[in-house]
């Protein structure tokens, strides 16, 4: 599969399902479901695999774990994780 970017480049799936990992939602696209975003500073709730909303960077946070900058960009907000796309009609 593949899938068209909004700066022209062409992302290529290669994987098989049962090689996937983690990263972040690509499908909507961000300008028509943004994803739930957490600021640095902000605490988590509980433990969870969080990515860098800039550059994809994952990392795993504990309960009540203060977010920081992302340590490879510096970015300051976060996003949840996914391992699979859920397909579902935007027309709704």
């Amino acid at each position: 599969e593949a899938y068209m970017e909004q700066n022209g480049q062409l992302s290529v799936f290669y994987f098989t399902e049962d090689e996937m990992q983690a990263g972040l939602l690509i499908v909507p696209p961000w300008e028509l479901d943004e994803p739930p975003l957490l600021a640095s500073g902000e605490a988590t709730e509980r433990a969870v695999q969080l990515g860098c909303a800039r550059c994809g960077y994952l990392k795993d946070f504990g309960e009540a774990s203060s977010l920081p900058n992302c340590p490879k960009c510096d970015h300051d907000s976060w996003t949840p994780r996914v391992k699979q796309v859920v397909l579902r009609d935007l027309r709704e």
